[in-house]
């Protein structure tokens, strides 16, 4: 009864350590495929030369075929262990022809026949987007004889010994402790013989078998270890560790003993440390516990794995950084991590030069290795020399156990300092060219890893060939921006098209012709967007016709069309198109450029030489006008003069009178229109002068009724007293005389109701905010209404463009309005405009009032026969006004000598000139002006009075002549008031000019 549960617990013994070495190798054979999976994923996207999505399945899986195939060392482990990548084919479906397994989605580790007929434990895991997959695999056979073996024949040594102790039992208590001891050592025995590492120990930790594999894993000798307790084969740092694992497995019961797994760091009898997978499991015997520990030295399988990692983690940073300078940092730290090294270093081949210098270095602790970090970077190496030479010259990776014994490493002393050792560093290629070399330190001293370095060659190419695309990449983008900066700097808009019609260039000149920017236009069908309706049937048979011939009468040529801007005003542009071909497709560039401007300049230049003609042919009547009115004045001045003299000279009660009255009226009225003719060919101005507006404004009503027809009434309100404003006459009459215009040209169809007003308004604050360039204050507001057809708003705001006319061609030059503009503008004042179509429109002038006086003239307006009297020296060269002059003068009580020409008029005065007490001369006469008469009298007797008159004259007016000193300035036709008034003027010192 004894044996059979003996027996029954064996075999429960055998199952747990068997079933748990299945679920260990299922976890790692789990974790190896995701490891090479996630390596081989990234290598998908380090492919230049296709945009993501465009590269074929079949160059991926080519690629990565070779990628795996060159980490061939690292696809064993144990003695049947192996990873394998497969492929899935179309035709045979989604199943493994080795394996009966799905291929398509990730398979859990499970035990499955392979197509030899051997059971493997396998796990499966696809790459995403390719029709590849990674396979780990172990023989089933190669567990079972592990756990099999060793604990089967501790089974059957049990079922044995129990034998034996029943039959101790038999014969005594004495002969049963005398056969205990040979019993287990039949048990070391077949432990020992065993293939991997076992070790058994007792309840108290003291080791009883430790077998030849142990022996070979610890380099500790069997004899040397039994007694000694299993906690010193682990490192001290983690033997507290180990004890707490021990105490844990044993407060389980019965039920649940079959096998634990756990790593420990163990330590080798010449004190190297290393990693160490260990099973335990107990098995009672004969009321006394007895623990087996199935051992593995994991070095081989850290290392790969760390390989991998490495190779996983550059693989990403290559994948994700854009540049050699971001991607080096995160390289280094990569290998120097996954590795667990401490100092990473990259050196470059400086261009035109033969040597190595540093480009970069990365450490796990800045003050460590500071002075190391410092010395390399001051350093740099030509071929041969140091481990960074030694590699540029050889070509192939190098491993230093210890550095610092390394007779061809000249920072030894400080790497020494440092407590940096093992070094390896391995060629950055492309193709037969060294680019640079990395190297990498540990502050162990390790022998060679041949699989890291072969490893490692491939890395360099990997970055090598990154190197050229990122420099390629870079070089393209500074030739696209060069081109794009270009093109953005070009004055005309250039557009690129693919040979759909699809916009693919679009440079800024584009964008502010028309309205799109780059990033709404790219993309988009040219024909819908930038051609006008009109264009749009034709445009693509064009485009197709070019396409297919090849020809075009456009090419290379410019035409003028219109664009259309993406507010939808057309405007007119000129176009050149360029075509090449690309990839075998038609690309074609077109070159446009605005010509509105130029089309203005063009309009502006006819219209400006237009208003030139129209100017010359206003200055060509201002100068016949001048001539005219000078004459003219001449003629009006005898006629008037004779009439006043002859009214002088009659009854009251004559019936005459009345009828020189008419003439005298006729006379009156004749002069007024010569003087508002003289408004338009008047060339000085006189300036701004303190003025009130209601006399200026007045002429030129009178003088706009007389122009406007009958079906136009003028109505004027012009408040009586107003404050002055300090205004050019001129100029505010050239307003009153255009707005008047304006309106009447507005009215003529249907006639109508134009209104004036003129007052004195008090502008505040919330007034002022609704006008633009409006402030509080007092100003003198103009009103001027028409009830004509009005304006609609887009005529509204360009009224006073210059140019800008809606009058028909050779009505009008478009330059009234904007001339009305900067007059109000030079006089501080402010222009409005209210108009709706139908409804008439107003023109509302504001003029700021001045705080200055208006300067008020005082003559003597009365004649008196008590006057101070004398000789009048009197010269005009109409014979009539000379005879006139001479009768009302004398009439008047003076003495009077006429000349009708100065020279004669001056050489009287030189041979006598204390005879005259007063000069009255005209402006205009042939042979010597009036101007230069006066100035010769008045050198010979300085302050002579002169009194100088004038028809018309560009060159004189009444302010020059009272600046030069003369007395007073009558225009003609004189009037015997005025001559009587400018007499007493001249000869009474004491009475205001």
């Amino acid at each position: 009864m004894v044996t059979v549960l003996i027996l029954s617990l064996s075999v429960f013994v055998l199952i747990g350590l068997y079933s748990e070495a299945v679920e260990d190798e299922k976890n790692r054979l789990t974790h190896l495929t995701s490891i090479y999976v996630h390596y081989l994923e990234g290598m998908t996207q380090l492919t230049p030369g296709w945009d993501e999505g465009a590269m074929p399945q079949e160059f991926f899986a080519n690629r990565i075929q070779q990628e795996f195939d060159s980490l061939r060392d690292q696809h064993h482990f144990g003695q049947t262990g192996e990873v394998l990548l497969v492929r899935r084919h179309e035709n045979g479906g989604q199943r493994s022809s080795q394996f009966q397994l799905d291929l398509s989605v990730d398979s859990r580790p499970q035990i499955l026949p392979d197509s030899r007929g051997n059971r493997v434990l396998l796990a499966y895991q696809p790459l995403k987007g390719l029709p590849l997959g990674v396979i780990a695999k172990i023989n089933i056979q190669e567990i079972q004889f592990l756990y099999f073996l060793g604990g089967g024949a501790i089974g059957i040594l049990e079922v044995g010994f129990m034998m034996v102790v029943g039959f101790i039992l038999v014969q005594g208590k004495n002969a049963s402790r005398q056969q205990w001891p040979k019993d287990r050592e039949k048990i070391r025995g077949v432990v020992v013989s065993e293939g991997e590492g076992i070790v058994t120990f007792n309840e108290y930790g003291k080791i009883e078998t430790f077998n030849e594999t142990a022996e070979a894993m610890f380099f500790w000798q069997a004899s040397e270890v039994i007694g000694r307790p299993f906690r010193s084969l682990v490192v001290p740092p983690e033997q507290d560790v180990w004890d707490l694992f021990v105490v844990s497995y044993g407060q389980l019961t019965v039920e649940r003993i079959g096998g634990l797994r756990k790593e420990f760091k163990a330590q080798k009898k010449d004190g190297t440390v290393f990693p160490l997978s260990l099973t335990l499991s107990e098995s009672p015997l004969a009321g006394q516990r007895l623990f087996t520990a199935l051992l593995r030295d994991e070095t081989e399988q850290k290392l790969a794995e760390r390989r991998l990692a490495a190779q996983y983690a550059i693989a990403r940073v290559l994948a994700d950084c854009t540049t050699i300078q971001q991607a080096t940092p995160e390289i280094l730290q990569a290998v120097c991590k996954s590795l667990g090294w401490q100092v990473g270093v990259l050196w470059q081949v400086k261009p035109g030069t033969k040597i190595l210098f540093c480009v970069e270095v990365w450490r796990t602790s800045h003050e460590r290795f500071s002075e190391f970090v410092t010395v390399t970077q001051s350093m740099s190496f030509s071929k041969g020399v140091g481990l960074p030479g030694r590699i540029w010259e050889t070509g192939t990776p190098i491993w230093i156990p210890d550095a610092v014994k390394d007779p061809n490493f000249p920072r030894a002393p400080m790497a020494a300092q440092a407590g940096l050792h093992a070094a390896f560093a391995f060629p950055i290629r492309l193709g037969e060219t060294i680019l640079g070399v990395m190297e990498f330190f540990s502050r162990e001293i390790q022998e060679p890893d041949e699989p890291l370095l072969h490893q490692m060659v491939s890395v360099g190419s990997q970055i090598g060939q990154f190197m050229q695309r990122k420099e390629a990449e870079m070089a393209l983008r500074e030739s696209e921006e060069r081109t794009r900066l270009i093109l953005d700097t070009a004055l005309d808009a250039v557009v690129t098209l693919d040979e759909l019609g699809y916009v693919i260039g679009w440079n800024s000149q584009a964008e502010r012709m028309f309205g799109w920017s780059r990033e709404e236009i790219i993309g988009q069908q040219v024909v819908t967007t930038i051609i006008p309706p009109k264009y749009r049937e034709a445009y693509p048979q064009g485009i197709q016709h070019y396409i297919t011939s090849e020809v075009s009468a456009i090419l290379n040529k410019r035409i003028e069309l219109s664009g259309l801007h993406r507010d939808g005003h057309e405007f007119p542009l000129e176009l050149a198109i360029s075509a090449v071909q690309s990839q075998g497709k038609t690309i074609v560039s077109g070159f446009l450029r605005d010509l509105t401007e130029r089309r203005q300049t063009e309009e502006a230049l006819l219209k400006s030489e237009e208003q030139r003609r129209q100017a010359q042919k206003m200055e060509a009547i201002g100068t016949l006008a001048g001539g005219i009115a000078h004459d003219f004045n001449n003629i009006l001045s005898a006629i008037i003069g004779y009439t006043e003299l002859a009214m002088t000279q009659i009854g009251v009660g004559s019936p005459v009178l009345p009828r020189l009255q008419e003439v005298l009226r006729a006379g009156y009225r004749a002069k007024n229109l010569v003087r508002q003719i003289l408004t338009f060919s008047r060339r000085d101005e006189s300036g701004k002068k303190v003025m009130h507006l209601q006399p200026i404004v007045r002429e030129a009503l009178n003088l706009l009724r007389a122009s406007l027809p009958s079906t136009i009434s003028l109505h004027a309100e012009l408040q009586p007293s107003t404050a002055p404003v300090l205004a050019d006459a001129t100029q505010i009459h050239q307003v009153v005389m255009n707005l008047g215009a304006n309106a009447e040209y507005a009215m003529r169809p249907m006639g109508g109701r134009l209104m004036v007003t003129l007052e004195e308004v008090a502008v505040d604050e919330t007034t002022a905010s609704l006008v633009q360039g409006l402030h509080a204050g007092l100003y003198i507001r103009l009103n001027v209404t028409d009830s004509g057809q009005g304006m609609s708003p887009s005529v509204t705001k360009r009224i006073f463009d210059p140019f800008f006319t809606t009058k028909d061609v050779g009505e009008g030059t478009g330059m009234g309005l904007a001339v009305i503009h900067g007059v109000v503008t030079s006089h501080g004042g402010v222009i409005r405009v209210d108009s709706r179509k139908g409804q008439g429109t107003t023109f509302t002038i504001y003029f700021p009032c001045s705080s200055l006086p208006v300067e008020v003239q005082q003559v003597q307006s009365t004649f008196s026969s008590n006057c101070k009297k004398g000789t009048v020296i009197f010269v005009d060269d109409e014979v009539s006004i000379a005879k006139w002059a001479k009768d009302m003068l004398e009439n008047m009580g003076y003495r009077v000598v006429v000349f009708t020409n100065g020279p004669e008029a001056l050489q009287a005065f030189k041979e006598n000139p204390d005879q005259f007490d007063v000069l009255v001369t005209d402006q205009t006469m042939p042979g010597m002006t009036g101007e230069f008469l006066a100035r010769q009298v008045m050198s010979i007797r300085p302050g002579f009075p002169v009194i100088l008159c004038s028809g018309f004259s560009y060159t004189m007016n009444k302010d020059k002549a009272l600046s030069m000193g003369f007395r007073a300035y009558l225009a003609k036709p004189v009037l015997m008031g005025d001559m009587e008034q400018a007499l007493q003027v001249a000869l009474t010192p004491s009475l205001p000019h």
